[in-house]
């Protein structure tokens, strides 16, 4: 899922970086967009420049929960609690974003499930 977000994330940062007035143009004029636009109450540079930054952030946490998900995934003690601290950040975020971000929702909540359980804990302690 963090890969999927990394993905998203970094073609939305990347384009506006790389085409700032295009990425505004289209928030602009596209007619979806331009109605977005519109509810949310912003202006579309506006809107883009938050949309950038609101990605930019979101692709450093994600490439953090990359490496932690593989440093766990090692039996690393330090890649479970980076993993954990990542997961409880996810959760607030995707309720605000809720009923689009649900999948991250549960995903967050199964890893600390599975992170907290006893057989999780002693796999990290032979390690």
């Amino acid at each position: 899922m963090s890969v999927l977000v990394a993905v998203l994330c970094g073609i939305n940062a990347l384009t506006y970086a790389i085409a700032k007035d295009d990425y505004v143009r289209l928030l602009t004029h596209h007619p979806l967009m331009k109605d977005t636009v519109t509810e949310i109450g912003m202006s579309p540079a506006s809107l883009a420049r938050s949309i950038f930054i609101g990605c930019s952030i979101a692709a450093v946490f994600v490439l953090a929960a990359i490496a932690a998900a593989g440093a766990t995934l090692a039996g690393k003690q330090a890649g479970r609690t980076a993993f954990v601290v990542l997961s409880f950040i996810t959760l607030p975020i995707s309720v605000i974003a809720f009923p689009i971000e649900l999948v991250w929702t549960a995903a967050a909540i199964a890893t600390l499930v599975l992170l907290k359980r006893p057989d999780s804990r002693a796999w990290f302690a032979r390690k």
